[in-house]
């Protein structure tokens, strides 16, 4: 099948046995429902789908940059955890500590890695903070530390020395 566009309220394509769909422009308006497509493919330049549905399988770019672009706010909605990869190895992990607890935990995963928070100042990439995974997470910062009155440097597990400034 070829066809320069298509506009459909909905569109239910099954079995999908030989050849290839080629669409120039695809604009399903409620649903669309693609199964058994097996080792053929549907190419498209481009496809609006109102909602859109995966089961069990992967999305991915041959080559070159992806972008998702959303006019509001973007979800990622994962029960367990983020992994962030290069090359099908993981370096990066977003999850929550426990549901019990709900902390937000950002992991380096791989051994020794750092850490970094950078920054544009004044038109250069600097970087603010390093986190140092081979030193027990010992914190560099770029430069000062900053802390508002009334706030202190806290040392040992029970506070048993501080630095404090109240203005005064």
């Amino acid at each position: 099948i070829n066809a320069d566009s298509a506009f459909l309220d909905s569109a239910t394509i099954t079995t999908l046995a030989v050849g290839t769909l080629n669409i120039d422009a695809i604009n399903i308006g409620d649903s669309a429902t693609f199964t058994n497509i097996a080792s053929n493919s549907i190419n498209t330049n481009s496809l609006q789908v109102d909602d859109i549905t995966f089961d069990g399988f992967t999305v991915s770019q041959g080559s070159g940059n992806m972008r998702l672009d959303v006019s509001g706010v973007l979800f990622l909605d994962a029960d367990t955890r983020i992994e962030l990869e290069d090359g099908g190895s993981s370096y990066g992990r977003f999850q929550m500590n426990s549901t019990s607890s709900k902390d937000f935990v950002i992991q380096s995963v791989q051994q020794d890695k750092d850490i970094l928070f950078k920054g544009d100042d004044g038109g250069s990439t600097i970087t603010a903070l390093t986190l140092d995974m081979s030193e027990a997470g010992d914190a560099t910062f770029n430069r000062h530390i900053a802390l508002v009155d009334a706030s202190e440097i806290r040392f040992g597990s029970s506070a048993d020395a501080n630095i404090r400034h109240d203005g005064n």
